[in-house]
């Protein structure tokens, strides 16, 4: 988690309340230096995620590979952000909308949900609220801002964080479809794995040398996503071709907002298979958006063209 921002409390935000869910299921509402202690990154979101036909926005549930629980959204930013946190070696837990602000401005009293709470795997905790830095309303800004005062208060720290860099949240949302555990229940192919690329490697390459492709990737993949081997996330999307390399010092060290790959790009990178590329390149979560956001054109694991779709017909009766 980055620093904590924030400034001295104004006049007018002369205290603060949050109202949260607590471990047992029950409703309640206290000063924020005396629950601050609470382990918000389990708790239940204070309010629902609402799904509604011509809504413009995409809600749902992550299920985070850190915390084995599932993590609401509001927004596919909301669900990348979810995504990187929990692809954050540093964060133990998360949890989204825990609790209410409660504030008193100059007219009335106000309260706002942050997006999630986090805690790092030192203890330390903090707030982060998603929002694109072109869709910030006055209001907005005055919520960030309380916030960012009242986690001051409590030596907690805040961040309001954006659209995330379309490179890294492509990676590692190729990789999170990767993260349950049961693509690295082959330890003999993971352990073969570690020992392959305890030198620079391409992934290919050390994934080929080990067995089968089809049997090995999963669990390439899978320590990707644990950051047991690591890649450089950020200057261009995984290749087969893209170099990865053992972690010598026990864990990977990505945070949050920027990847420090520890392997060096391959200079065949650019003129990889180019079915290869589509391969991890169809990273998406939901499908079709890949195709959407023309990255394939058509299915990259058959290596003749995709039949047209079967019309679907309704039985009788039916």
């Amino acid at each position: 988690m980055a620093d904590a921002a924030g400034t001295a409390l104004d006049q007018d935000c002369s205290f603060f309340e949050l109202d949260f869910v607590d471990a047992v299921g029950a409703r309640r509402q206290e000063s924020l230096t005396t629950c601050w202690n609470v382990a918000f990154e389990s708790v239940d979101p204070v309010r629902s995620f609402r799904w509604a036909k011509g809504q413009k926005h995409f809600p749902g549930w992550w299920w985070s590979a850190t915390s084995a629980r599932h993590v609401g959204y509001e927004s596919w930013l909301e669900r990348d952000r979810a995504m990187l946190l929990d692809f954050d070696r540093e964060v133990a837990g998360f949890a989204s909308q825990p609790f209410w602000l409660h504030w008193q401005d100059t007219k009335r009293w106000r309260r706002h949900a942050p997006d999630f709470f986090a805690r790092n795997r030192d203890g330390a905790g903090g707030v982060v609220d998603v929002r694109a830095d072109d869709r910030i309303e006055v209001r907005d800004a005055e919520a960030f801002k309380v916030m960012a005062e009242a986690c001051a208060e409590v030596g907690r720290a805040f961040r309001r964080v954006g659209v995330a860099d379309p490179v890294l949240a492509a990676n590692v949302r190729w990789l999170s479809r990767y993260r349950h555990p049961r693509n690295g229940a082959r330890q003999d192919i993971a352990e073969a794995l570690l020992a392959i690329f305890s030198e620079p490697t391409p992934l290919f390459v050390g994934a080929e040398t080990v067995g089968d492709r089809i049997a090995v990737l999963p669990v390439l993949f899978h320590l990707l996503w644990q950051q047991r081997l690591v890649t450089d996330l950020t200057r261009a999307p995984l290749s087969a071709a893209a170099t990865a390399l053992l972690v010598q010092y026990g864990r990977g060290r990505h945070s949050a907002d920027r990847s420090e790959g520890l392997g060096e790009q391959d200079p065949r990178e650019n003129t990889a298979d180019k079915s290869a590329q589509d391969i991890l390149m169809l990273f998406s979560m939901i499908p079709g958006e890949a195709v959407d956001e023309e990255l394939i054109g058509s299915n990259p694991c058959r290596n003749g063209p995709t039949p047209p779709p079967t019309k679907r017909t309704r039985r009788p009766g039916g």
